[in-house]
């Protein structure tokens, strides 16, 4: 009888389900040590406004052009939860992309940027951002898909350079960057709707050579030693 009970006990949890404050959680994506959000304020006197994404590369943060391009101030919130304002924000070329430089440094994880643009067919390739506008909502999330450098570009792009991908991305994805064998090769700019209703979404081809390097700023001034209080 003993043994049976035994038995049984054992069938018993051996089918007990998992439920899902018992399964690890997941794996947080590394990728995110490199997304930042692109808060914006459209006038001195008005509100601040998440109005995108961005990423952290060895040429500075990146983010779309239309993000930034109609604003006075621009700071950038990153993984850390730290803001620093922008010094400086550059249009690159033609594109749907900007540069930004910061007042203050940081320890964000930064990626490479792609010495040359892609070509051939397709090649899978990943798109990393955040979810939402507003300063706490949403999450660091990645969508993958295909991009296909040397495909026909659909009518009716604005001037520039394309990369036209099958990846799905939501609000706030603007700016996000387009990264593909580990190295940042397109900027989020918009969606559009190919012939026979398939939307793509379009990214701007960036490159090193066409983003200068940007300098750190200098570390803040060390306070002068006072001494011991109460010293002569």
């Amino acid at each position: 009888m003993k043994h049976a009970l035994a038995l049984a006990a054992v069938l018993l949890f051996a089918a007990a389900p998992v439920f899902a404050e018992d399964a690890a959680p997941p794996a947080r994506n590394p990728l995110c040590d490199s997304v930042v959000r692109i808060v914006t304020q459209s006038h001195p006197a008005g509100m601040r406004y998440v109005n995108g994404s961005g990423i952290v590369t060895d040429r500075g943060i990146l983010t779309a052009w239309h993000v930034v391009d109609d604003a006075t101030s621009v700071w950038v919130l990153g993984p850390d939860g730290r803001m620093i304002a922008a010094t400086r924000v550059r249009r690159v070329g033609i594109q749907d992309a900007a540069q930004i430089t910061l007042a203050e440094p940081h320890k964000w994880k930064a990626l490479p940027v792609a010495q040359a643009e892609l070509s051939g067919g397709a090649v899978r390739g990943a798109c990393i951002g955040h979810w939402g506008f507003g300063a706490n909502d949403g999450r660091c999330s990645e969508s993958r898909g295909w991009v296909y450098p040397d495909a026909p570009l659909v009518r009716g792009l604005p001037p520039g350079r394309w990369y036209q991908t099958s990846i799905a991305l939501g609000p706030g994805f603007s700016g996000s960057g387009l990264i593909v064998n580990g190295k940042v090769v397109g900027i989020a700019a918009l969606s559009v709707r190919a012939p026979g209703g398939v939307n793509l979404t379009c990214f701007a081809r960036v490159i090193a050579s066409e983003l200068p390097v940007v300098a750190p700023p200098p570390p803040p001034p060390e306070k002068p030693d006072e001494g011991c209080p109460g010293g002569t």
